[in-house]
């Protein structure tokens, strides 16, 4: 019996290596698998939450793009009437002493020369409007929307 597995030393090294790398290996695909399982479920998750956004942008599209087109029917190529007209119509979006939603305080807050563009054919508004969502107290999706508004007469 002692002949039997001093005859098989040979064989022993290549199927030891072999199952020590199929452990190493398995090991390794399970970490790989376990770590990027995690950043990939938390982009999913994010990505419901995007919803808010995307509909937040499109009611500030509305309403911006409805001010510069009422402000424009009231002023034809004065910028400095253009910009009390825009500011009268924002106006009508606050109640109580506060806007229907509160981007719109940053739109006041930006509605001056330097990003009123005017000439004989259109009228453009450049904005920078940060719009933030806290969900659950967990955490807050914070995104800046930039966009040239334009209106041509």
């Amino acid at each position: 019996m002692i002949q039997k597995i001093t005859k098989n030393k040979k064989a022993n090294i290549p199927i030891t290596l072999l199952v020590l790398m199929t452990l190493v290996l398995t090991v390794y695909a399970l970490y790989s698998f376990n770590t990027h399982m995690n950043k990939v479920s938390a982009e999913i998750k994010d990505s419901r939450f995007l919803d808010y956004i995307y509909a937040r942008e499109n009611e500030i599209n509305f309403y911006v793009s409805d001010m510069i087109e009422m402000a424009a029917l009231k002023s034809s190529e004065d910028k400095s009437l253009f910009i009390d007209n825009f500011r009268k119509e924002l106006f009508k979006y606050k109640k109580n002493e506060s806007f229907i939603f509160e981007e719109l305080n940053q739109v006041e807050a930006q509605i001056n020369n330097e990003n009123v563009e005017m000439n004989d054919k259109e009228v453009s508004i450049n904005l920078s409007i940060k719009i933030e969502k806290k969900f659950q107290d967990k955490f807050i999706i914070s995104y800046l929307y930039k966009k040239k508004f334009v209106k041509n007469f």
